[in-house]
């Protein structure tokens, strides 16, 4: 009874800050003046992707950040690149079948050592 009730309220949590993020994200798209600069969350928004996409884009260079970010460095985006990538459709395709090319190969390298382990774990039976 207690596991139930603490996965509800871990269930309502998540919901809260997934409403929480959609209000952030919904002020951030609908300020009249965006600020010059932002981060990757805000650039996610813009283009329509997760945080993580956009370092996954910033890999592939298809983005880049303003300046010379060193690697644990947040990075920042120039606002205008941004909305010029977002009205680009062109850029967008490109985008969209790089990032699902890199969690298509992420996913198949993860079966592929979960099934080498396999093989390994029945060989030492």
């Amino acid at each position: 009874m207690i596991k139930q009730a603490k996965g509800f309220l871990d269930d309502e949590r998540l919901e809260n800050e997934r409403f929480n993020d959609f209000q952030e994200m919904y002020r951030f798209l609908s300020l009249p003046i965006k600020p010059g600069l932002v981060q990757a969350v805000e650039a996610g928004w813009m283009l329509g992707f997760a945080p993580h996409g956009i370092r996954v884009l910033m890999t592939g260079g298809l983005i880049k950040p303003v300046g010379h970010p060193t690697q644990q460095s947040k990075k920042f985006f120039c606002i205008v690149q941004l909305e010029k990538l977002r009205l680009d459709t062109e850029w967008k395709g490109k985008a969209v079948d790089y990032v699902r090319r890199h969690w298509q190969d992420k996913n198949h390298k993860a079966e592929e050592k979960r099934q080498r382990e396999e093989r390994r774990t029945r060989k030492a039976r």
